[in-house]
């Protein structure tokens, strides 16, 4: 397992750097949470909600998520939308024995994520005693290279390892809705739809967070998806519930 300092040094230039991160869906009860993670892990929390979904284990509390900006001097991976905490009532920090909710196969599943080949996601229950452990918190345990090869088990019983394919018809999705709002790569030609997540993509992908206009506020899906297609300036969405961890949705954190 990496130690939160490789990983932290891994990602560097992503603490508090909201330009850099993306919103991804996670199910929740009765509602949808968008979330910020950072851009490169996305494939990795795709790969989480898409668990979540099928378990399912679901956000069940107002308080837990992604990002959080924290108080100044806090290298918590939560400062780099690196790390998600899932209903923390039910998943607290305490010395053992360990107190969590998550069904046995929910935990290994998502320890079975993979990116490039190793595991993808920590959980802090696995964290020694004195640390203590933290069943809430999982986070991301690769480097931002290691993303563009995602594989999980979706939950159909005889095949653990679904490919490569799932994480590239993604990337090809992202491109093809990139060129049809005519962001452009570096060179200033369209993007080809391969499926790997390149300069010419991160590019483009940069130029389309920007033209959006991503606030500390945070945007809704349908906002986002507006932007994209028409370059177009949004404001923050005041429909989307705060969380403790502020992680970045429309309102002020919750205690």
């Amino acid at each position: 397992m990496a130690t939160s300092s490789q990983v932290r040094a891994w990602w560097s230039g992503y603490q508090r750097n909201t330009a850099k991160y993306v919103k991804i869906n996670f199910p929740g009860d009765g509602r949808t949470w968008s979330l910020w993670v950072a851009d490169k892990s996305a494939p990795v929390w795709q790969a989480v909600a898409q668990i979540m979904e099928s378990e399912p284990y679901l956000f069940r509390e107002t308080a837990g998520g992604t990002y959080s900006a924290r108080e100044p001097g806090s290298n918590s991976l939560h400062t780099y939308a690196l790390a998600l905490d899932l209903n923390p009532k039910k998943n607290p920090m305490k010395p053992p024995p360990l107190v969590y909710d998550y069904p046995e196969t929910f935990i290994k599943r998502m320890e079975g994520i993979r990116a490039n080949g190793k595991q993808a996601i920590m959980w802090g229950g696995r964290w020694p005693a004195s640390n203590p452990p933290d069943t809430m918190h999982w986070q991301i345990n690769v480097a931002p290279g290691d993303c563009v090869k995602v594989t999980w088990d979706k939950g159909s019983g005889n095949a653990p390892d679904p490919g490569d394919d799932d994480v590239e018809e993604v990337v090809k999705g992202i491109q093809r809705g990139l060129n049809a709002a005519g962001f452009k790569g570096s060179t200033g030609a369209v993007l080809t739809v391969d499926g790997q997540w390149g300069p010419n993509t991160e590019f483009a992908h940069t130029a389309m967070c920007k033209a959006a206009k991503v606030t500390s506020g945070g945007v809704t899906t349908t906002q986002l998806n507006a932007a994209i297609a028409a370059h177009a300036k949004v404001v923050p969405s005041s429909t989307i519930h705060p969380h403790r961890h502020d992680e970045g949705v429309t309102g002020p954190a919750a205690p």
